[in-house]
């Protein structure tokens, strides 16, 4: 989703983190489902309102997506990604309330021409 992009800013000079897995499923010749998990964490804490050190953990994200090739030089990708926020994103600025879930979608078609 892009939360963290320009480095170091995006974090207030503390650090990035970000372990992450992935799973390829085929479900058959012409299907395959990906699912990329991501942790977030920074290297140093942050400072709350009352003076208090903050966890590093920053959230999660789910990147799913869906991969279809009907027909050769032919592809369709539907993607779903959300992220799961802990109150140390309103600290740097990244969300206005981790309590909502931020949701992102696409379909994207390629065909790719070969003579």
């Amino acid at each position: 989703m892009n939360f963290f992009t320009k480095f170091p800013a995006d974090v207030n000079n503390k650090g990035l983190v970000n372990p992450y897995l992935f799973a390829l499923f085929p479900v058959g010749k012409k299907i395959s489902i990906r699912s990329d998990y991501h942790l977030f964490y920074i290297q140093h804490p942050l400072i709350n309102d009352q003076g208090m050190n903050e966890k590093k953990y920053l959230g999660f994200e789910n990147d799913l997506s869906i991969r279809l090739t009907p027909i050769k030089n032919l592809e369709i990708n539907q993607g779903f990604s959300y992220y799961i926020a802990q109150k140390q994103m309103e600290y740097l600025k990244k969300l206005p309330d981790h309590k909502r879930i931020p949701i992102w979608a696409y379909l994207m078609i390629s065909y790719t021409f070969r003579y």
